[in-house]
């Protein structure tokens, strides 16, 4: 009966301490780690995968942990040998992760174990890309000795010309930290004297970063297990009049997306959020009631908006291939398109470069060429400003979604003849973007709010605009409003490359974040093809009001404002929070490499003799993205081994001696039951 009393004051002394340490856990828990708020799923490098490459991070399964080290010099990398703790993770400022040799050398120990990027308050960091010197040399028309383009990216591979982008971290995590986590990491280092000493002593502060990755080998296998999603998700196109097979059409291209090293920082203000909103613009220009004359002109225009450029050219890649097969299927088999019917192609890369003039360049001085860079020059020269359009005859044509369109002939004597034509404000020297591709390329770097960078955009919007009304006609009547509304290029740029949560946003689409914060433009995964992302979302419904014909059609609460989707109807586009519907003959396209022939496989690689039309164009992208378990980093204070271990055998000790105090009280301590009412036994 003793042993008996004994034992169940045991256990519910057990479950009382249980109890306590339940309601006390959260609050434990939260003394213990401090969280990483800017890294809860978001702001890490990841890892992708194609055919024959892997790319970017993961951690391991449990986490990538260690003791914090600071690297803002080579002194401080140098140091980094004569640190003794097992295992780190370094905090690196921005511009020794610029630098090749930090990653690289990083790379070679063990304790390495993942990295915190940081930028510096107040600093100008040097000139960095994340991207190839020749990026997307590997994809699209092939040049035997592609120009170094990006002379700020490079110094990885056996040759230094690939970008960190693309290199294997395998299972080192590496996070971006924002302006508040870098305070706060920064603060804990500098109060436990670990920003400028090698070996300080013991509590160390110590990081662990969860972002792990479920791919592995490559896309292929990768697929087969469901541990990735191809990389894919829409072009955006409009024409100005109804779409018909007779009709020449005059095309007009940009990129939608942009890339970083953190895909959640892909900003891209220069490359390439300058040539989209100037295309944007000069539709708004060209779909101005001033200028209805234009849906009336022989040739018709379109206007496209290509995704997934980055990653191979994945959305120009797969209009090109539907136009160039033989039936074509572009917008759609029964009203097909053929590069046949476009005399004119004009792609606007990046303009805000610095300095006025723009730069054409094409594949062949083609007569059609000729005409596309003299409409060009005519339209500048009427412009009341200096800017001036330069065509680089003879020199190869800067990465493109045109390299892919031109790779998709496969006939040299149409490529020679067409008329495409890259325009752009570098020369044919190389980029003068210094931060091309990279989380840097942002607001500040372009100087968004500046008149001279809005007046910049505004002047090429117009030229734009002009040179396309004067393609589009035989017999080219007067235009009669010809400069682009510089408020509305002002409004663009700022909701894209400063504040998201815009004016601008909320009247087109819900809102794309809360946060007022730039538009990442990473194309991402898309699995379900029938619904828009919501940036997506946003710049087609900016061009569908661009080019609407209608722009007060009455919202029928029977029907609503349902888009029917068949090109090349016109859709009705409900602007949000009204009841006015907009007609725009404004559509999507699944931008998606034909590489793919089913969302998780591959077709084969094709045959040279066939010219790959058998099978897969290995100049076609396979980039995939790995499914990944839930992304977070966290810090916390780790002890010396040795106070590990006392802790450890001091929990030991005084289990041991807790069981022998039950022990000896069950078996030394014995006394008769009584009632309670009844001391006496009575």
């Amino acid at each position: 009966m003793a042993t008996l009393a004994a034992m169940l004051a045991l256990v519910l002394g057990l479950a009382l301490l249980a109890v306590d340490t339940a309601e006390a856990q959260p609050d434990l828990f939260r003394r213990i780690y401090t969280g990483l708020d800017g890294n809860q799923d978001l702001n890490t490098c990841t890892r992708l995968l194609s055919v024959d490459k892997v790319i970017g991070c993961s951690s391991p399964e449990d986490g990538g942990v260690g003791a914090l080290f600071h690297i803002s010099s080579d002194q401080e990398l140098d140091n980094f040998d004569r640190a003794d703790h097992h295992s780190y993770i370094t905090v690196i400022s921005q511009d020794m992760f610029a630098k090749p040799t930090t990653l690289q050398r990083l790379g070679d120990y063990n304790k390495f174990k993942g990295a915190l990027v940081y930028s510096p308050e107040n600093t100008t960091a040097s000139p960095w890309s994340p991207d190839d010197t020749s990026p997307n040399a590997d994809f699209g028309l092939e040049s035997a000795n592609p120009p170094a383009w990006n002379s700020a990216g490079g110094g990885f591979g056996a040759s230094g010309a690939e970008g960190s982008h693309w290199q294997n971290y395998k299972s080192r995590p590496i996070f971006y930290l924002t302006p508040a986590d870098r305070d706060l990491v920064i603060s804990r280092m500098t109060e436990n004297n670990q920003l400028s000493t090698i070996n300080p002593g013991y509590p160390l502060v110590a990081a662990e970063l969860r972002s792990f990755m479920w791919g592995a080998k490559d896309a292929k296998t990768c697929l087969r297990r469901k541990h990735c999603d191809p990389l894919r998700s829409h072009n955006i196109w409009g024409t100005m009049q109804e779409y018909n097979t007779s009709q020449e059409v005059v095309m007009v291209t940009a990129q939608m997306d942009s890339l970083a090293f953190f895909h959640d920082q892909a900003i891209g203000a220069n490359a390439d959020a300058s040539g989209l909103v100037a295309l944007i613009a000069a539709a708004r220009l060209l779909g101005d009631p001033m200028n209805s004359a234009i849906r009336t002109a022989q040739k018709n225009i379109m206007f496209v908006l290509f995704n997934g450029e980055s990653f191979g050219y994945i959305g120009s890649s797969r209009m090109a291939y539907q136009m160039t097969r033989i039936p074509s299927n572009f917008p759609s088999a029964a009203l097909p398109l053929t590069f046949d019917q476009i005399p004119y192609l004009l792609e606007i890369g990046q303009l805000l470069s610095g300095g006025e003039d723009i730069t054409a360049y094409s594949y062949r001085n083609s007569a059609r060429v000729q005409e596309v860079t003299g409409f060009l020059q005519t339209a500048a020269a009427n412009l009341t400003s200096n800017m001036n359009v330069d065509y680089q005859a003879g020199a190869d044509i800067p990465p493109a979604s045109l390299r892919m369109i031109l790779h998709e002939f496969r006939n040299e004597t149409k490529r020679e003849e067409f008329g495409g034509v890259f325009i752009t404000d570098h020369p044919a020297s190389g980029f003068t973007n210094s931060f091309y591709h990279s989380r840097l390329d942002n607001a500040d770097y372009i100087d968004a709010s500046s008149n001279a960078t809005v007046e910049k955009l505004c002047n090429v919007s117009s030229v734009l605009a002009k040179s396309l009304w004067s393609m589009a006609f035989e017999t080219e009547p007067p235009m009669p409003l010809q400069q682009a509304d510089c408020d509305f290029v002002r409004e663009l740029l700022y909701c894209i490359t400063v504040d998201q949560t815009c004016q601008l946003v909320k009247d087109s689409v819900n809102v794309i974040e809360n946060t007022p914060s730039p538009i990442s433009r990473y194309v991402g995964v898309k699995p379900t093809a029938g619904t828009l992302t919501r940036p997506v979302g946003f710049f087609f419904n900016q061009l569908a009001a661009a080019i609407a014909v209608d722009r007060n059609v009455t919202y029928n609460s029977t029907d609503g404002c349902t888009a029917n989707g068949r090109a090349p109807d016109y859709q009705r586009i409900r602007w949000r929070g009204t009841d006015v519907c907009y007609l725009s003959a404004t559509f999507t396209h699944l931008a998606w490499s034909p590489a793919f022939d089913g969302y998780y496989s591959l077709k084969p690689l094709g045959t040279p003799s066939f010219d790959y039309r058998d099978g897969r164009d290995p100049r076609w992208s396979t980039w995939t993205e790995s499914t990944w378990d839930p992304i977070k980093g966290r810090l916390f204070f780790v002890d010396a081994p040795h106070a590990e271990l006392g802790t450890v055998l001091g929990g030991l000790a005084w289990f041991f001696l807790s069981l022998g105090i039950v022990y000896y009280l069950s078996t030394h301590i014995t006394y008769d039951s009584h009632s309670l009412l009844d001391p006496d036994g009575n």
